[in-house]
């Protein structure tokens, strides 16, 4: 399944990105883009879904849980693990607790690339990974930080 949750909750990796981006864009929900025709030009705009001092306010919990917890030393980094369960049912009928481990951050000051040239924009991350029983969430943020963060410095988003 490419949803997570608890029980009867369920949701996409892209879901908790864009969750995530609330905090990161002042409590607006940018709209995600797939693009399917490069002709198409986009008009949607941004949702409010919390006021700015919400944003704020979680945003400072996230760094301070991103640098306290989870020991990231980049002060504009911010975000949350979890470890939701799954319910697998086997041939035999037996239910079994999977956990997933999952870790979504932002970075507030990424350098965007557009038509309009380089700006610091923030970036949502979303790292998910499947029937981690051992370590739990911990093993994202660890993927996170050893193989998500190098890449986006390679290639040029962070410094």
């Amino acid at each position: 399944s490419w949803a997570w949750g608890q029980n009867g909750i369920r949701t996409t990796p892209v879901t908790m990105a864009r969750v995530i981006s609330i905090v990161a864009n002042q409590g607006e929900m940018p709209i995600t883009r797939f693009v399917m025709d490069s002709d198409k030009k986009d008009s949607d705009k941004e949702i409010d879904i919390v006021s700015s001092a919400q944003a704020a306010m979680l945003e400072q919990f996230l760094k301070f849980t991103a640098q306290e917890h989870d020991k990231f030393t980049k002060s504009t980094l911010g975000g949350k693990t979890g470890t939701p369960e799954r319910v697998w049912v086997d041939i035999h009928g037996y239910r079994h607790i999977i956990n997933d481990g999952w870790y979504i951050c932002f970075i507030e000051d990424a350098h965007v690339t557009s038509a309009k040239g380089v700006k610091q924009h923030p970036i949502a991350i979303a790292v998910r990974i499947e029937r981690i029983n051992d370590g739990m969430s911990g093993k994202a943020v660890s993927m996170t930080k050893e193989v998500v963060l190098p890449i986006l410095a390679t290639l040029g988003y962070t410094h």
